[in-house]
């Protein structure tokens, strides 16, 4: 693979490093300082100062680098890595110019496989970091079965990153769907893995800490793992990725919160 760096890529890079050693660096020890005064220890994107610093990326274009196309920064992942390899030297470096897992997974894939609606419902607020999200990717023992114009979610999803996180209003939910899920197939027809947004206030989402993870490892930055248990979690179908739905329904999830930084989180 070619890193070989072109004069407007470098000079992204140029701009990363001043950005990281004048601002991103110093701060560290200040974000450290306010993490610890939260009372909830996993509310790792609260600290102001971390505001700040992405308000200075944003101002220098150093924003969403890792994704390709007019919504991102335009360039390939071929000239990403070495962005991504300097930024990841500070262990805020990732989250202030909003280019942190898990939320670069999920809006890769609502930029890939997500319809118009879907992306100005989800991957716009997550592209302003508006709000953060998690990808619970372990399709295996999760279902999802339909139910008129709506989908239950059903399963429990083992160590998700960034969950524990109150600021990740959405799980992008790996699944397995039932036939009847997909528009034409046959009953016999095998189960197909899809994607499903489920927002955190569902009715019957429980985010719990993983038991591993109040032992000698600390994961509080970047925002923990969790176990996610989805107890036969009702959402529009419209929120499977790729679902290209007549948009009903689309203005209603919002409207009650899906994204809303007023609810409270579910803890089990």
């Amino acid at each position: 693979m070619n890193l070989m760096l072109d004069d407007a890529l470098r000079r992204m890079r140029d701009a990363l490093a001043g950005f990281l050693d004048r601002a991103v660096r110093p701060a560290e020890a200040v974000y450290r300082q306010q993490l610890a005064l939260q009372d909830d220890p996993w509310h790792w994107t609260a600290p102001a100062v971390l505001g700040d610093l992405r308000e200075q990326a944003q101002e220098l274009g150093l924003w969403n680098l890792f994704l390709p196309g007019d919504q991102g920064a335009g360039l390939t992942a071929q000239e990403y890595v070495p962005l991504a390899t300097l930024a990841a030297q500070s262990p805020i470096g990732p989250v202030a110019i909003n280019c942190a897992a898990p939320d670069t997974g999920v809006m890769n894939l609502l930029a890939e496989q997500g319809t118009a609606s879907q992306q100005r419902r989800w991957l716009q607020p997550l592209l302003a970091a508006r709000v953060r999200s998690a990808l619970a990717a372990a399709p295996a023992g999760t279902s999802i079965v339909r139910d008129g114009d709506e989908c239950v979610v059903s399963g429990l999803q083992p160590g998700v990153p960034g969950a524990l996180n109150p600021d990740a209003r959405i799980f992008l939910v790996a699944a397995e769907a039932e036939p009847e899920v997909e528009a034409g197939l046959e009953v016999s027809a095998p189960r197909r893995r899809r994607h499903v947004v489920v927002p955190r206030s569902a009715a019957g989402v429980t985010v719990r800490r993983s038991t591993w993870a109040e032992g000698a490892r600390d994961d509080r930055p970047p925002g923990g793992v969790a176990t996610l248990v989805l107890d036969e979690v009702r959402v529009p179908v419209t929120n499977l990725l790729g679902f290209a739905g007549d948009g009903a329904g689309d203005g209603g999830s919002e409207a009650r919160g899906d994204l809303g930084l007023d609810q409270e989180r579910r803890t089990g």
